[in-house]
C-alpha cells in the first residue's frame, strides 16, 4: 500500500470524526432549544390567552422565547461547533483509543513536511505507515458517542407528544396561539365555546341622546354577561346584564361624553370598543337688530 492511497484513507478518518463531533454539537443544541422553546411558547400562549396581551405584549413574549432559546441551544451545542482541526481530530480519536501514545497527533504534524537534515525519512514513512494501521480500526461512532443525548432526546420527544396531542384535542386554539405569539402584530381571537356578536361596535351619537348597546351571544350561553365602562383614563366601571333569548342590552338615557365599552360572557371577551358622544352646538352670543 502506497503512501499516496494511505493519506487520503487516514485523512478521512479524521474528518469523519470531525463531522460526527459537529452533528452531535448541532443536534444538542436543536433538543435544548425544543427543551426550552416548547415549554415557554405553552407559558406566553397561557398568559396571552388569560390576559388578554397586546401586540406590545405578545412581541416581548416572542423575543423572551426566541432569547432564550437560542441562548439555550449555544449553551448545550452550539458554541462548541469548530472548524476542522485534524490535531484535534487526532487528539479525540487518542483520547477514545487508549495505547496510541500521540501517534496520530504526531502523524498529522509529520503531514505535508519533507524530511530535512535532522529528520529521517524512514522515520516520516514509518509513522505515517503505523498511523494508517492505527486509523483503520478507528469507529468515529465510537469516538463520539451520543449516548449522552439519550435523555434529552426523550425529552424532546415527549414534548413534541404533548404538541402533536394538543394539536389534536385542541387545533384551531393551538393554531391561534401560534399565530398570535410568532406575528404578534395580528388581531387573530382564541376561539371560545360562546360567542359574541356587536352588532353596535364603536358607536357615535349625538350629546344628550340615547346610546344603545346590544350584544349577541351565542354558543354556550351563561346567564349573565359582564358589561365594563370606562372614560377617560379611569378605571373601569363593571355591570352585571342578564342574558335573555341570547342577547343581552344596556341603555344609557342620555350621553353626555365620550367612553368605552368591553363586553364579557362565559369564556369569551369582546375588545374595547368607543362610543362617541358629538357636543351639540353652543350659542355664545345673540344680537338681536330692529
Amino acid at each position: 500500500m502506497t503512501n499516496a492511497f494511505q493519506e487520503p484513507s487516514f485523512k478521512s478518518c479524521l474528518h469523519a470524526v470531525w463531522r460526527r463531533k459537529q452533528r452531535k454539537h448541532i443536534i444538542a443544541g436543536l433538543l435544548a432549544m425544543c427543551r426550552w422553546g416548547i415549554p415557554l411558547f405553552f407559558i406566553g400562549m397561557t398568559i396571552d390567552r388569560f390576559a388578554y396581551l397586546p401586540s406590545a405584549g405578545r412581541s416581548v413574549v416572542l423575543v423572551i422565547l426566541l432569547v432564550v432559546s437560542f441562548y439555550q441551544a449555544w449553551k448545550h451545542g452550539w458554541r462548541k461547533l469548530r472548524r476542522y482541526d485534524a490535531t484535534q481530530a487526532a487528539l479525540d480519536i487518542e483520547t477514545q483509543h487508549g495505547g496510541l501514545e500521540s501517534l496520530l497527533v504526531t502523524a498529522v504534524q509529520f503531514e505535508g513536511t519533507k524530511a530535512t537534515s535532522g529528520t529521517s525519512k524512514s522515520l516520516l514513512e514509518a509513522t505515517r505507515n503505523k498511523a494508517e494501521s492505527a486509523a483503520e480500526g478507528v469507529e468515529p461512532a465510537k469516538v463520539v458517542n451520543f449516548q449522552a443525548l439519550r435523555i434529552p432526546l426523550r425529552i424532546a420527544v415527549f414534548l413534541a407528544v404533548l404538541v402533536l396531542v394538543f394539536a389534536m384535542l385542541r387545533g384551531p386554539f393551538l393554531a391561534a396561539g401560534l399565530a398570535r405569539i410568532f406575528t404578534p402584530w395580528t388581531s387573530i381571537a382564541y376561539p371560545t365555546k360562546t360567542k359574541l356578536d356587536l352588532g353596535s361596535g364603536d358607536l357615535v351619537v349625538k350629546e344628550g341622546d340615547r346610546a344603545q348597546i346590544l350584544v349577541g351571544v351565542s354558543g354556550v350561553v351563561p346567564d349573565h354577561a359582564k358589561l365594563f365602562l370606562r372614560t377617560g383614563e379611569g378605571s373601569p366601571r363593571e355591570m352585571e346584564l342578564e342574558i335573555i333569548d341570547g342577547s343581552c342590552e344596556y341603555t344609557l338615557a342620555s350621553a353626555s361624553r365620550d367612553f368605552s365599552y368591553r363586553i364579557k360572557a362565559g369564556d369569551a371577551r369582546s375588545d374595547w370598543h368607543e362610543v362617541r358622544v358629538i357636543n351639540a352646538p353652543r350659542i355664545g352670543n345673540v344680537q338681536v337688530g330692529l
